[in-house]
């Protein structure tokens, strides 16, 4: 199955319509598609879309429907549709034929039928942004028959995970079960697992009867459940964002207390902020591939010390992002001495970052890559501090999670320095090829 190594940091958009198959050559492009549907479901994200991304939306193929649609059309809860997929191998006929209705008319029928069918692509990108964007939808409208799942929910994900349920809210199973990991699959619905592909193939293809609230729910959540063991950082970062490892998880992190480094702060150190479910990566780390870049090419006071490097626990939650940011004021203070030159944050550690610029901490420049722009990250920008703001056109991450706004750096901020990185996936932004690429190492002090 498809890895990180298997896709390039960026891609080119197109208006054509034959871009499903089973091969996902047009992975990128098909999931900016539903990344923007998934903005389309959520009234304030969709005007925002619209308002900010209106050649980025012609680029891939929206026309005047979705232009003019009223900002509650796609919204408005209505019943789930029939799925028109005769067999698996139909699978991308019956997408090409959804995604022509909803270029035609974005209705919350069209919008569902084709998130259904993309739902069972045979690539994991396309499939797993599918899901998080009807998942997110079954949360708003839905509630009350999500948290009736919730128990089921919670035992697909550690049976995905090769974990126990009952060991972790503290109840002994009298005989321990091995760890079962679903083979693979090439060219299956959901493009992974056997058991996903047939839940799906029992549920949506050649049924011809009205889908249920209860088994979407269910299909949704096995899909990204299944996620959690994906090999490819989109899918598994993705399936974290939305379940994380623990329903119990409180404000965990690598840095529970504040570390004594050897550093020398006497000009301040430059480090790195990842952003939601990065955590277990190692790009930002010492060490890590991007870190080694910004080291070696960019910043050679970039903090360098493996085991104190600053961390948080990467959870898609505000009261998580606030605990981070008053852990990086006190990591700042007793590594730097409050003196940070360059900070680079990726995604939701923007938000850490301005959060903690906000509180005092004493940064000289701020490096946002692929960040969200919430209010925190606008105060921040209009205290003056000097910004380069690196992304892609659309972020498909972004829109997905329908946090995306209307873009940056508005004529007032002189003091933002816009860096367009043409299309491309979420964490392109920190891809060293890129960086070289667009020469974005030029733009820091």
């Amino acid at each position: 199955m498809p890895t990180d190594n298997s896709y390039e940091p960026s891609f080119e958009p197109t208006a054509e319509a034959s871009t499903f198959s089973m091969n996902g050559n047009f992975a990128g492009v098909n999931v900016c598609r539903i990344a923007a549907l998934s903005s389309s479901l959520d009234p304030d994200s969709f005007r925002s879309l619209r308002q900010g991304y209106f050649e980025e939306l012609r680029a891939l193929g929206f026309g005047d429907a979705y232009q003019n649609a009223p900002a509650s059309t796609p919204y408005r809860r209505a019943e789930l549709p029939t799925p028109e997929i005769e067999t698996w191998r139909s699978i991308p006929q019956s997408q090409l034929n959804q995604w022509e209705n909803v270029r035609e008319s974005l209705t919350y029928e069209n919008t569902i039928s084709f998130l259904i069918s993309m739902l069972g692509s045979a690539n994991d990108r396309e499939s797993i942004s599918a899901a998080v964007a009807l998942w997110l939808h079954l949360q708003d409208v839905y509630s009350d028959e999500v948290s009736k799942q919730r128990f089921h929910i919670w035992q697909r994900i550690y049976k995905a995970v090769g974990k126990s349920w009952f060991e972790e809210i503290g109840i002994a199973e009298e005989t321990e079960s091995p760890t079962k990991y679903w083979p693979r699959a090439e060219r299956r619905p959901g493009g992974a697992g056997d058991e996903w592909g047939l839940k799906y193939l029992r549920l949506i293809v050649g049924t011809r009867q009205q889908v249920a609230v209860s088994q979407l729910i269910s299909l949704v959540s096995a899909r990204i459940a299944e996620g959690k063991r994906s090999d490819d950082n989109y899918v598994s970062s993705l399936s974290d964002r939305i379940f994380p490892e623990s329903p119990f998880a409180a404000f965990t992190s690598t840095n529970d207390g504040v570390f004594t480094g050897q550093h020398s702060a006497s000009r301040g150190i430059s480090t790195i902020i990842h952003g939601t479910a990065a955590w277990p990566g190692t790009w930002w780390q010492p060490g890590g591939n991007f870190h080694a870049y910004i080291l070696r090419n960019c910043k050679n006071n970039l903090y360098n010390k493996p085991g104190t490097a600053f961390s948080w626990n990467g959870a898609l939650r505000d009261a998580h992002r606030r605990v981070a940011s008053d852990r990086f004021k006190l990591w700042a203070m007793e590594i730097a001495d409050n003196k940070i030159d360059t900070l680079l944050a990726h995604s939701f550690g923007g938000e850490v970052a301005a959060r903690a610029i906000l509180n005092g901490t004493r940064v000289e420049q701020l490096t946002l890559l692929s960040v969200p722009i919430t209010d925190d990250v606008v105060r921040a920008a209009e205290h003056g501090i000097p910004i380069v703001d690196v992304r892609v056109r659309l972020d498909p991450v972004l829109a997905l999670l329908r946090v995306i706004k209307p873009k940056t750096g508005s004529g007032r901020l002189t003091n933002v320095t816009k860096v367009d990185i043409g299309w491309g996936w979420h964490d392109a932004s920190h891809n060293p090829k890129i960086w070289d690429q667009y020469s974005i190492g030029e733009y820091l002090p």
